[in-house]
């Protein structure tokens, strides 16, 4: 009896358990958001506060989809599941919709440097996650 599936490097599981922390991260930020308190709101620039209160609600519908997909998909990742890579498509849609209609509707003064600093590394550690997930079936790891 032959099997094709190949034992994962100590590797691969540092970085899906760093993948499932980033979107816990993630989950975090993303329940902050949806639940920020009037408190909370009123320390907030006033470029921050028209941001987020015009905001359309299918923005957060993509941003709860990008962490929590991400999040099963790294769940999947550390099950040695092939669905890995499909959750962690969606988890780039949701990215893609939310960041798309922020670069195209807010302000300029609005894409600071760190702003564009940390969207650009989202992005790329969603790219990377589909990436990873494919690499990982490829070679096996996944079932």
């Amino acid at each position: 009896m032959t099997t094709n599936e190949q034992k994962p490097p100590i590797w691969f599981w540092i970085l899906s358990i760093v993948l499932l922390l980033w979107n816990i991260m993630g989950i975090m930020n993303f329940l902050g958001q949806v639940n920020m308190s009037q408190e909370t709101m009123d320390n907030l620039s006033d470029i921050q506060k028209t941001l987020i209160e015009n905001r359309p609600s299918w923005v957060n519908i993509a941003f709860g989809l990008a962490v929590f997909a991400g999040t099963a998909g790294s769940i999947a990742l550390l099950l040695k599941n092939k669905l890995a890579g499909t959750f962690f498509i969606a988890s780039f849609v949701g990215v893609a919709i939310q960041f798309g209609q922020s670069i195209f509707s807010s302000p300029a003064e609005v894409f600071t440097p760190d702003v564009i600093g940390m969207t650009a590394i989202i992005i790329l550690v969603a790219l990377f996650a589909i990436w990873y997930s494919s690499q990982a079936f490829k070679k096996g790891w996944l079932k």
